[in-house]
């Protein structure tokens, strides 16, 4: 639209809003950024003539209803934000959501004519996201603003405040998870020392109770004995004595019999009652150390009688099996086997532990203690043992113990590596620990241990395998 006085007047325009704008003076030159600066003159409405397509207002123009700001966005913050402005400087920028809370403050504005404004700032600002240069400069000029960096500070301090707040919570947890895990630790401690202790008590009452049945059992031996003695016929002439044997007719006797020599090895033998094969190697490695040795070996397990007798007749050329019973108190069989001629190689007792082995046994634990104080005398006759752990057993005496190893066909051994064998070599023979060894009388032990350390690696790692779990 024109003024309508001459070609000289200034031209006002109308924008798409309906705002009608005009410059400040006739020679202003708008190619260049100066001439915005100080804003365009502004009016909401003016009279005007429409004539031939155009519109003309007719002058005088009335004094300007407002200020038009049309310079560059930065002159415009400063303007928008001159009283927040501070002196200093921070470093950072603001984030999309800090811009459209910039964008929705300038809604705060009073005055209807301001509205659309405010808008096309508000449009502009969005628009920053995508212009970098902008955005830092806008970002620079924002957070000189006490207000903006006031604002900045509580949110970081209410997200501070949470932090803090899960922080605390989370301690509060630990404390209470580490409490329950004392007094869980407590509990177990306890419930372990009873177990300790229940253990020791149970360990007293069946040793006092094995003690007591040995005793009586002894006893009652003894007293039958006596009375079988002295029940005999006393009217025998002479001459006509009676044999021990003849006269106790009704003693319990043995069962003693000459075995066959097979051809099958210990290992063979095991394998075919069930024992895994690593297991029945180790059992023979070491038994027959034991053997070399001149110990006596001791067999327990469900199959332990059929192992004893297999072992005899792999192991021997003239093999004897000596079946024990219950009530055995006479030396007199095992004496005969033992000074046989020809002399057996393998000795085998089964159920041995049914009477009491330090009574009708003897014979067999002098031998056994009398060749291993020689060291150079053959250990003729390997002697092995089958004990059972039936009602009517005994426990091993402590003569016997002390010059025996003994296995279980039934136990489960760990086995270690060679790389274990000086570890399991210093625990078996350690005297301070209960040690196998240490359990054995002390030229049993030494006899043993020399012809442990003879064996091979891989050999000698089974055998201590089975010892460290006695």
């Amino acid at each position: 639209m024109h003024i309508g006085q001459n070609s000289l007047q200034p031209l006002l325009f109308q924008l798409d809003d309906g705002l009608i704008v005009g410059g400040r003076s006739e020679r202003q030159d708008f190619s260049k950024d100066e001439a915005f600066e100080s804003g365009l003159l502004a009016w909401i409405s003016l009279p005007a003539v429409r004539l031939e397509g155009r519109l003309f207002i007719l002058g005088p123009l009335p004094k300007e209803q407002t200020p038009y700001e049309c310079a560059g966005l930065a002159s415009i913050v400063r303007k928008l934000f001159r009283t927040h402005i501070g002196a200093g400087r921070t470093a950072g920028g603001l984030t999309r959501v800090q811009l459209r809370e910039l964008a929705r403050t300038l809604d705060l504005g009073q005055t209807s004519h301001d509205a659309l404004r405010i808008q096309r700032v508000k449009a502009e600002i969005e628009r920053l996201g995508e212009q970098q240069e902008a955005l830092d400069l806008l970002v620079t000029e924002l957070q000189d603003s006490p207000s903006v960096r006031k604002r900045i500070e509580e949110i970081v301090g209410q997200e501070v405040a949470k932090k803090l707040l899960q922080k605390n919570e989370l301690h509060s947890d630990i404390d209470r998870l580490q409490g329950e895990r004392a007094a869980w630790e407590a509990r177990i401690n306890r419930r372990q020392a009873e177990h300790r202790r229940l253990r020791e008590e149970t360990s007293k009452v069946v040793k006092a109770a094995f003690e007591k049945a040995r005793a009586e059992g002894v006893s009652t031996l003894a007293e039958l004995a006596i009375f079988q003695a002295l029940s005999a016929p006393a009217n025998n002439s002479e001459g006509s004595a009676h044999s021990p044997a003849q006269r106790w007719g009704s003693i319990a006797q043995p069962t003693v019999r000459e075995l066959v020599p097979a051809d099958r090895g210990l290992v063979a033998v095991l394998g075919s009652l069930g024992v895994p094969i690593q297991r029945a190697t180790a059992l023979e490695t070491l038994g027959g150390a034991a053997l070399k040795a001149g110990l006596i070996v001791c067999l327990r397990g469900v199959a332990a009688r059929l192992a004893v007798e297999g072992w005899a007749k792999a192991l021997g050329h003239t093999p004897v099996l000596f079946d024990s019973t219950i009530g055995l108190i006479d030396t007199g069989e095992l004496r005969d086997i033992l000074a046989g001629v020809p002399a057996h190689d393998v000795l085998a007792l089964l159920d041995a532990n049914l009477s009491a082995l330090d009574i009708y046994a003897r014979p067999i634990s002098d031998l056994v203690l009398s060749r291993l104080t020689r060291p150079d005398d053959e250990a003729k006759p390997a002697i092995i043992l089958a004990l059972t752990d039936g009602l009517g057993s005994l426990p091993l005496p402590k003569t016997f113990e002390g010059v025996s190893v003994s296995m279980n066909l039934d136990t489960r051994y760990i086995f270690r590596g060679v790389s274990d064998v000086e570890d399991m070599m210093s625990m078996v023979t350690d005297p301070e620990d209960n040690s196998p060894c240490a359990r054995l009388w002390r030229p049993a032990a030494d006899r043993l241990q020399v012809q442990i350390e003879e064996l091979e690696p891989e050999a000698r790692a089974l055998a201590l395998s089975i010892l460290t779990t006695q």
